[in-house]
Order: C-alpha cells, then structure tokens, then sequence
C-alpha cells in the first residue's frame, strides 16, 4: 500500500504503477491502453507522471520515493504489451514502425520524468518474452537477453542512450527534493492527444533555461504554437542525439504521429 509511504523514512520509495499504467495501459487488462498505444493524453495526468506523483494521493512524499519504470521482471514486457494492444496478429518477433515508434515516446516519457528511472533489462531493444506474463517459472530460451535482437534493434538502443545522456544534463529532471515540482512551470493540452510541460531549468551556466516536452500521443502529425524564444531541438521522433547539434526552432513545430519533441530555450 503506497500510501504508507509518508509514515515512512522520505528516502524509502516504491515502484509507480500509476506512470507505468499511464504510459501503456493497466497490467491488470491485456487491452488496456495508455498515451503511447491509443489511450490518450491529458496534460494534467500528464504533469502528475513527470513530478512521480509526489502529493498526489497521500503517497509519495517527494520524487526521491518514487521510483520510475514500464516494465520489469514480472508482467509483460514493455514490447509484448505493446503488441497486444496494437498489433492484431500478436507478433511478438516483427520490429514493426509504429510499435517502435510507441516504444520510443514510451521511452521519452518516463526519462522525462523526476523519480529514479528504472527499466528492464532488454528494454531498450524491445526485449520480448513472447507474450509470456510472468515467466518465472518458463524455460530459458523466454526469459534471455536475445543479444541478436539488440544489434538487429540497435536504433531503438541508441535512442535509449540519448535519453540518459540527455538527462544528465538537466537539472529540472534530477531534483528529486521537496522543490522539485517547483521546476514546472506550465502545462497544456496543446492539440488534440498532444500534450506539453514546461519546465525551468535552474542552476548556474546551463545552456538552457527552459525545457519543453512535447508528447503527440496521436497518430497524426500536430503542428503546435511554441511560446516566444529561440528552442534548441534536443530529442525528436526519431533521434534522442539532436542536443549534439543546433537545430533551433521558432514559432511553430511541427510533431510526427506518436512522437516526442523536446527543445531547450537558448534565447528569450
């Protein structure tokens, strides 16, 4: 029961299910969906994943206590709910575009946000115990790691790798204290099934003031309204690996189907 954990020591946490369900769809409901596989997306559910839910509920005191994930050892992989709930023929094996696609903002969305980021081993290639939900008693050749698979899906590593490196960079994201929920700054429904956070991102000598995400949750492309400012593109549909460049945008951005966009502010 989560809500004991504010009768607890604050740097006690719990896994969030609550991210994990809004994210893809229950556990409890092979068919259930979430914002990245058909699901929608509401900007105020939206904010409550990215701060961990800290004050929501009673349960989680502040960030530190909250840990993060999609998946993990048990129930079905991030991949194979992803296939139930999106692929009709239930092939556990295909790389398919939109699967990868939902797989890649799943993944933007939770190193979005500010508890410890957590994720199962395999995650990143689209690990599949082929629909398997709780494998602890299947044979061995369900529960590997298909090192295979990860050179075959190495794009969707790469884009895990930029995540994390991404992260490391922003203040706003890391701060799991009493203030952290401080650091966002607006939220919006900015089209439909597209949704943003603003967030500042405070401390001395960063390259970007402000951060904005942008989650297209539908599958058509959203040209949105950005606020006044230079933006940096730091993740798009396709690369987490742009904050290694310096496209700038102004004005208007245009988002892919189920994809993520996240910018960082240059100039006022």
């Amino acid at each position: 029961d989560k809500s004991a954990l504010k009768k607890i020591n604050g740097r006690i946490g719990a896994f969030c299910d609550d991210t994990r369900d809004a994210v893809k769809g229950s556990l409890m409901d092979l068919n259930a969906k979430g914002f990245v596989n058909g699901g929608g997306i509401h900007a105020h559910k939206l904010h409550h994943c990215l701060t961990g839910w800290a004050g929501c509920y009673g349960a989680f005191q502040t960030p530190y206590q909250t840990i993060t994930y999609l998946s993990c050892h048990d129930d079905w992989t991030l991949w194979d709910k992803l296939v139930y709930t999106m692929d009709p023929n239930r092939n556990f094996t295909d790389l398919r575009p939109d699967i990868l696609r939902a797989n890649r903002l799943a993944a933007a969305i939770n190193f979005s946000c500010q508890g410890h980021v957590f994720f199962l081993a395999g995650e990143e290639f689209g690990r599949t115990k082929n629909g398997v939900k709780n494998s602890y008693q299947s044979d061995p050749w369900t529960n590997q790691l298909d090192w295979r698979r990860a050179w075959d899906n190495r794009e969707l590593v790469d884009y895990y790798r930029g995540l994390i490196a991404l992260r490391m960079q922003l203040p706003c994201l890391q701060d799991k204290s009493t203030e952290a929920a401080s650091h966002i700054s607006s939220d919006a429904d900015l089209a439909y099934n597209c949704s943003g956070v603003s967030l500042k991102n405070d401390g001395e000598n960063e390259k970007w003031d402000k951060i904005l995400l942008i989650f297209n949750c539908d599958g058509s492309p959203q040209q949105i309204d950005l606020p006044h400012g230079k933006w940096q593109v730091l993740v798009n549909d396709v690369s987490s690996f742009c904050w290694q460049d310096n496209k700038i945008l102004e004005k208007s951005a245009t988002l892919p189907p189920v994809s993520a966009l996240i910018l960082g502010r240059v100039e006022k």
